[in-house]
């Protein structure tokens, strides 16, 4: 008993963030969004995180993280839904005050990641500005729909953090109300 070796939870599999010598995990990942939400708040303190998920992009050069957030807010002492009482996808305009501070966010989630190769690839310009993209209310809980109508229980159902495959990619990039790129490593 006492001399069994101590075992620590590092990451699940496949859910690590990287492009070049840069190595962010699952528990990065949470970090950087929850600065760039408390960004989202300094302007608007009514904004609330419902869902992320992220990858890392190498369709360009050079590659890029995209970190995709679906936000609500409270409209009237009512929180906003995505989904009608016929359970069809509504798509709500993001408020402008939030739209003016998604540079600010970007960038705070850019910065936030604190992996010295990730850092170095941004200075040396190795890896490209991060992307955010808000998406419209209602697309995590499309996606988990999705995923129960193939056979997966509900309690075995657990938001990917790094977008595992292409469909998946193609739905949240169809569901991205507004986008930016981070400026922090300019």
């Amino acid at each position: 008993y006492n001399q069994c070796p101590m075992l620590s939870y590092m990451f699940r599999k496949n859910v690590m963030l990287s492009i070049h010598i840069d190595k962010n995990t699952e528990k990065d990942l949470q970090l950087a969004v929850g600065k760039g939400l408390a960004k989202l708040q300094e302007c608007d303190s009514s904004v609330e995180l419902v869902d992320f998920t992220s990858y890392a992009s190498l369709c360009t050069a050079p590659g890029h993280y995209v970190i995709f957030m679906e936000i609500t807010h409270t409209l009237h002492g009512q929180t906003q839904s995505g989904y009608d009482s016929e359970q069809e996808l509504i798509q709500y305009p993001v408020k402008d005050s939030i739209f003016s501070s998604l540079q600010d966010c970007a960038n705070a989630i850019d910065l936030a990641f604190q992996d010295p190769g990730y850092i170095g690839s941004r200075k040396f310009h190795n890896i490209g500005p991060l992307e955010l993209c808000i998406l419209h209310p209602g697309t995590f809980h499309y996606l988990l729909e999705r995923y129960l109508t193939r056979g997966i229980a509900i309690t075995q159902y657990k938001t990917p953090r790094c977008v595992p495959s292409q469909e998946l990619h193609d739905i949240l990039r169809s569901n991205v109300s507004a986008y930016t790129f981070s400026t922090a490593y300019c």
